[in-house]
């Protein structure tokens, strides 16, 4: 019995060792992840920038987005997410909608708040200037020639400095004369867009636009017209033009003048220059004489011109061709038909044609010979 008691007594002392022992190894593996803990390490974070800017305007998701670009947080090869906050510098309280003005920003790791980093806001007001281009002029060049679009032109934007300019020269054909738009376009980095449109004149070789030959003094039957005329053209051009006139506007008198003539049906002389001094000085005549008489004044005004007749159908008709704007247009100062008005003072090919089109009884009004011409008519506007 002595002995039974002995061994339950050892037997207890064992059991309070154990005891003892196992609540040391828990208290020294708790200190151990309380040490690893503490002393463990923590993210970092990268890639925040010291100022960012944006604009008001922007979008809340657009201004997060721009806050977060670049911005990481790592611990070795883990990485985490991060999170940022908009502060006001008066008592650091979180903005939900920014105005214009300055803030805090704080970034933070979110698996560890405690892991952060700062940075500087500014929030910009709405940007809606559109940048400015500069340098962009009208330009003349010949047939077959060369043209820089570039040169001297720049556009600049009172945010971005210098943009990038881009130039629309798809219309222009340097192989045919004719008036071109060439458009510049500019946006700065807010969307906001410039244009300026400007005009490539090409010109057709010297040759091209020189005015109809002067037929000789006393040339045909009407011996001394030529001197006639002249004198008569130079009085009625000091009469209709005024100094500083561009050439569009010199024949738009032309044909407000030749236009008083009244139509009446009349037997043509042989010679066209006595048809001109007819038209001018009687008042009376028809296509023949219309025709002439433009052809007169618009010579002696230095435009460069050339006659066309109507090519097919059972009746004549003469009208003039000018070079102004540097294209080649169609002018008839001779009326017609008040069923079919039309004003043909510098109308393209299209035009002429769907006014041709559009009359049932001649159809081909405005239809001449292209392969006789040796100018081609503007196609459209």
């Amino acid at each position: 019995m002595q002995a039974h008691k002995r061994v339950s007594k050892l037997s207890k002392k064992k059991k309070a060792a154990v005891a003892a022992a196992s609540v040391l190894c828990l208290a020294a593996a708790g200190l151990a992840v309380f040490l690893w803990w503490v002393n463990r390490p923590r993210p970092v974070i990268s890639g925040v920038q010291a100022h960012l800017t944006v604009y008001a305007d922007d979008a809340p998701q657009t201004i997060r987005d721009a806050l977060l670009a670049g911005v990481t947080a790592a611990d070795g090869d883990e990485s985490f997410a991060v999170d940022v906050r908009i502060l006001s510098p008066a008592d650091g309280a979180v903005v939900e909608a920014v105005t214009p003005g300055e803030y805090k920003l704080l970034y933070y790791c979110v698996a560890a708040e405690k892991v952060t980093a700062t940075s500087a806001l500014t929030v910009k007001a709405p940007d809606t200037t559109p940048p400015t281009i500069s340098g962009a002029k009208d330009q003349t060049v010949r047939v077959n020639g060369s043209i820089s679009y570039r040169d001297g032109v720049t556009a600049t934007d009172d945010t971005d400095g210098t943009v990038a300019l881009q130039v629309d020269s798809s219309a222009v054909d340097l192989t045919k004369p004719g008036a071109y738009k060439v458009v510049y376009s500019a946006s700065d980095s807010r969307g906001n867009t410039a244009s300026v449109t400007v005009t490539v004149t090409v010109e057709p070789e010297k040759t091209q636009t020189a005015a109809p030959a002067r037929e000789p003094a006393g040339s045909g039957d009407s011996p001394g017209i030529q001197e006639k005329l002249d004198s008569l053209c130079a009085e009625i051009l000091d009469d209709i033009l005024t100094d500083g006139m561009t050439d569009r506007e010199k024949a738009e008198a032309i044909y407000n003048r030749v236009r008083k003539i009244k139509y009446v049906a009349t037997t043509p002389a042989s010679d066209w220059r006595q048809n001109a001094y007819n038209g001018l000085t009687t008042g009376r005549g028809d296509c023949v004489q219309y025709s002439a008489a433009s052809r007169a004044l618009l010579t002696a005004a230095g435009i460069p011109n050339y006659e066309l007749q109507r090519y097919g159908g059972k009746t004549d008709h003469y009208w003039e061709i000018v070079y102004v704007d540097g294209g080649w247009y169609h002018f008839d100062a001779c009326p017609t038909s008040s069923k079919y008005p039309i004003r043909c003072f510098l109308l393209t090919e299209d035009e002429v044609v769907a006014y041709s089109n559009s009359r049932t009884d001649r159809p081909n009004y405005y239809i001449y010979d292209h392969s006789k011409c040796p100018y081609e008519v503007v196609q459209s506007r």
